[in-house]
């Protein structure tokens, strides 16, 4: 193993320039499949007499009906929406199926180009491209655009493939610098992993050490990953001495999870797929085949849902059951996988002219359907593994990378995430050559995150209730009874006997019709086989071809079926509370709660809790009891309510000011990401400003957490939260991860009032759960005293000093407990800065201050300088002008069209949206046969489901919220029209 010991810096230096420069030239080189696709598509056009015709704006149209014309070039006319649209770029790509290959002629009739989009009225010679479907098809079996990809492709990988495996070993150590920094890692951990890749953590890497290869032994051993027998191509499992196991996920926000025993690794695992957007990232560490089912393999979209009702059983384990220890050094592992993901996916993806002519002689063939968005998945670079296998850190740049609308701007997106691993991975050696006694990371003692397994856990135990609170799923209750009752069918066994031939199918009723079935204490349940796990379960009848709801089930000795034991699970048990959600707690510890100078006393809130959490007359300065002869609970309120008024107006004729960061050394033109490391990088803590019925700043957040997390932010301070009545319930949401229910409906009836998102997901609901599930502990940044001040005259002003000032002293008491963390703050946009001349929050602690603004979807996310913005009162008259340091415009959607209007904009099959209502929610959509289907939304609890087998990945399965219902139908490649 190679002990780096302190080269001098220059060379630091020019090791960096050498794999900036290599990872330009590595992007630069990978083959952007749209551009190829664009490329073609324009010779096509030159070929026909449209060379200046863009691409990207001719759409091809397929339709259902067509009527003659004489005035159209092909002789067609459309007055119906087509049912199929894409690009032309898109259907290079893609190519013209089967059936149209053999049928050109109805190809001609029932389809054309265009140059407006499936929104168009009609489809005529008024904007109708010269240039037939036939002859276009021709085109493409002269350029087989599949075997010119993958040549390009085979010649990518021969030629970069060192520089490849070079930057994925340079990103494995930046990341994992990254994450030791983050409270993620300990000193040791980060050692194991530095061994892993042959080195230490004493001193720079240079890049000859970097292209140097390694076979790890003694400490750490390198073994592949597998869920249900599918392979990840691009996560490695380091196994340690002890058997601790350490995984490493490339491309994620916190690449490195520290696993103590398999049951950890089940429970992290649960963490990853419990909501629709995680399960779709956790599948893009598998090759697109592994995907969906075929066959009579379940795929891992289904089969993922195995992990819960496998979970605390006796059942055969369903993680790394293939699982293999490398032989190679496991970058070169890294990059052959990587290689192997590329040519696999397009394989499947894209159709060459062997395969058509293949497919033409055996008959159509459908799509192969199991893939969620193949050529979303596979744009640039394809399937995203052309840097998620580790070349990138995808946490700053990973929008541009994806969304940029030309190749330069995805090359500029991908180049900055490489780049900014490549530099993690040179500051933080420097940091940590420099100060190695003082950059263990700043936040919880890691041992107490990973206690010796001799320790005595004092965490209290969960009750099996609460496991759907920490990892929702298909959980079900232990009892036999209760376990199999949902799953009863009516179904007579009467005329079948049992197959008792030894083999798979031994003890199963099989039908004439193929259906197989079991009977437990004289009750048949449907079964299916699942492939990967060789066992059975019982399915749920009405949706058979789900596995959302299943229980894995074996023979017994005696040859009688029986529910799998689940001995994890039993009542009153623990889930291994220091992971209680699947990732382990850097929170800043909750302080002691001791009552500040101005909250109410503990034994009057039961009194005035009905003013404080809902105000009213109650708090009124002028309201009194009318009964003289009992004392006024609201009186000692008002006490401490002009106390506080006298002690905020009396600090801002005496406090200075502290010094401020240079807002002009931050350069607002970087990616958000990097802006945002930026900013925290300069100053303690950044303040967010919104207008409170604002989306954008509760998406920003909401989807920014993870890597807030990372960048070491500990505490989110939030206004409209009170000290006094609920900071007891929001440690106690720290602590468990359940908000207790009075928290609930006070900030369910605060999201109501100020009209955030009514689909639940950038609500201020979502913004504390999203913090919670990252460990950002929550503070109140109000009292009843601060945010009750009616009566009090001169509202607004009176506002501005007394919840600045009351917010000051809570930031200032709690950094000061808690030992300097960093932390972000979400307030009403005139507090961020100074308004009406009374100095914000940012001011007042010394930090920069940021107003978030709502913009159209189809705008860009980014930072700038603030130009501000004059505030309107309840009547619309100016109120001031309200100017942050910064402004974000975070794109956002929130129209709610009619019922009409919606139907008009599902122009092609697989559309849909979602129509609102005050008291229903219900999906249209688009069908194959261009008719409009509405499907009612049911809320059960908490969690929204429909009710459509014929879709069987997402009908009865609960989801969290309706944006995971619409995300899950989204992958199943169906199109939202927001």
């Amino acid at each position: 193993m190679n002990t780096l010991n302190g080269p001098p810096r220059d060379l630091n230096t020019r090791d960096r320039s050498i794999l900036i420069g290599m990872s330009q030239r590595l992007v630069a080189a990978c083959p952007d499949m749209r551009e190829m696709a664009r490329e073609i598509a324009r010779e096509i056009l030159a070929r026909h007499g449209n060379p200046h015709l863009e691409p990207d704006c001719v759409f091809w149209h397929r339709f259902n009906s067509a009527s003659s014309s004489a005035r159209t070039f092909t002789g067609w006319q459309h007055v119906d929406p087509p049912c199929e649209s894409m690009t032309l770029p898109q259907l290079v790509m893609r190519r013209f199926n089967p059936h149209d290959q053999d049928n050109a002629d109805t190809l001609q009739m029932l389809s054309g180009f265009y140059s407006e989009g499936p929104q168009a009225q009609a489809f005529d010679e008024r904007n109708e491209i010269r240039m037939l479907p036939s002859d276009a098809l021709n085109d493409f079996w002269q350029v087989d655009f599949k075997r010119r990809f993958l040549a390009k492709l085979q010649t990518y990988q021969t030629q970069e493939g060192d520089d490849f495996r070079t930057l994925s070993k340079s990103t494995f150590l930046g990341k994992a610098l990254q994450d030791h920094a983050a409270g993620w890692l300990t000193a040791d951990q980060l050692e194991l992993i530095f061994h892993t890749a042959g080195l230490a953590t004493a001193g720079p890497v240079t890049v000859s050490a970097l292209q140097s290869t390694f076979v790890p032994a003694g400490k750490t051993r390198v073994c592949t990953f597998d869920v249900l027998g599918y392979e990840a191509s691009d996560i490695l499992r380091i196994v340690c001495e002890d058997g601790r196991q350490i995984l490493y996920t490339p491309g994620e926000v916190q690449a490195f999870h520290v696993l103590d025993t398999p049951k950890d690794l089940h429970w992290w695992l649960l963490m990853q797929n419990n909501r629709t957007e995680r399960r779709a990232r956790f599948m893009s560490h598998f090759p697109l085949s592994a995907h969906g089912q075929a066959n009579e393999a379940a795929g891992l979209l289904n089969g993922l849902d195995l992990l819960y009702s496998t979970w605390g059983s006796d059942h055969p384990s369903v993680i790394n059951q293939n699982s293999r220890e490398l032989d190679i050094d496991p970058f070169t592992w890294l990059r052959d996988s990587h290689q192997a993901r590329m040519r696999a996916d397009a394989a499947l993806s894209l159709r060459s002219n062997a395969e058509l002519r293949s497919q033409m002689w055996l008959g159509y063939l459908k799509e192969v359907g199991r893939i969620a968005g193949p050529l979303a998945a596979l744009d640039w670079p394809i399937a995203l593994a052309a840097v998620g296998a580790g070349i990138a850190d995808m946490g700053l740049n990973i929008d541009q990378a994806v969304n940029g609308h030309t190749t330069a701007e995805r090359q500029a997106g991908v180049i900055g995430a490489a780049t900014a691993a490549i530099e993690a991975l040179f500051d933080s050696l420097f940091l940590l050559d420099a100060n190695a006694a003082d950059f263990e990371a700043p936040g919880r003692d890691v041992s107490t995150i990973h206690p010796a397994p001799e320790a005595e856990q004092t965490t209290p135990l969960a009750p099996v209730a609460d496991l759907t609170e920490l990892a929702p799923g298909p959980v079900y209750p232990v009892e036999s009874d209760g376990l199999l009752a949902p799953f009863e069918t009516n179904m007579l066994l009467d005329g079948y006997e049992p197959i008792r031939e030894e083999g798979r199918m031994k003890g199963i009723c099989l039908t004439e019709q193929g259906e197989t079935f079991i009977e437990i204490n004289g009750i048949a349940y449907a079964v299916r086989y699942v492939e990967e796990t060789g066992g059975w379960i019982i399915v749920d009848p009405q949706n058979p071809f789900s596995f959302y709801r299943n229980v894995p089930v074996r023979l017994d000795p005696s040859g009688a079926w029986k529910p799998a034991t689940r001995s994890g699970l039993q009542g009153g048990g623990k889930i291994f509370g220091k992971m209680r959600w699947g990732r382990p707690a850097t929170t800043a510890p909750a302080t002691s709660r001791v009552p500040g100078p101005y909250e109410i006393p503990e034994a009057l809130k039961a009194e005035v809790e009905d003013g404080a959490l809902h105000g009213g007359r109650l708090v009124d300065e002028a309201y009194a009891s009318f009964d003289p002869d009992a004392p006024d609970p609201y009186a000692e309120f008002k006490r401490l309510r002009h106390i506080l008024r006298a002690d905020a107006q009396e600090f801002y004729t005496r406090y200075e000011l502290p010094a401020r960061p240079d807002c002009a050394a931050v350069d607002v033109s970087a990616p958000v990401g990097k802006t945002l490391k930026k900013l925290l990088e300069r100053a303690p803590g950044v303040v967010f400003g919104e207008s409170h019925s604002s989306l954008g700043s509760k998406k920003f957040l909401i989807e920014q957490m993870p890597l807030l997390a990372k960048l070491k932010v500990r505490t989110l301070y939030m206004e409209h939260l009170l000290t006094d009545f609920h900071q007891a319930d929001l440690d106690t949401f720290a602590d468990t991860g359940k908000m207790p229910d009075k928290l609930k409906e006070y900030v369910d009836e605060l999201d109501k009032g100020h009209h955030t998102d009514k689909s639940g997901q950038y609500t201020f609901m979502a913004v504390l759960k999203a913090a919670n599930e990252n460990h950002v502990r929550i503070q109140a940044l109000d009292c009843m005293a601060s945010y009750r001040l009616q009566g009090l005259g001169n509202g607004t002003m009176l506002r501005q000093q007394v919840m600045n000032y009351f917010a000051k002293c809570v930031i200032d008491a709690d950094q000061t407990a808690n030992g300097g963390k960093k932390w972000v703050a979400l307030v009403g946009n005139s507090h961020a800065n100074t308004y009406l001349d009374v100095p914000g929050l940012s001011e007042l602690e010394g930090t920069f201050g940021v107003r978030v603004e709502d913009t159209g979807a189809g705008e860009t996310l980014a930072f700038e300088q603030d130009p501000g913005a004059q505030m309107t009162n309840e009547l619309g008259r100016p109120a001031g002008l309200v100017k942050s340091d910064f402004r974000l415009r975070v794109p956002t959607a929130r129209a709610t069209p009619n019922a009409s209007a919606i139907e008009g904009r599902l122009t092609r099959a697989g559309m849909f949206a979602v129509e609102r209502s005050e008291d229903r929610l219900v999906i249209v959509h688009r069908s194959q046969d261009a008719s409009v289907v509405r499907t009612p939304i049911v809320l059960d609890g908490s969690h929204f489901y429909i009710d459509r087998p014929r879709w069987p990945r997402v009908s009865g399965r609960r989801f969290e919220s309706l944006h995971d219902l619409t995300t899950a139908l989204q992958l199943m490649g169906m199109t939202l029209i927001e």
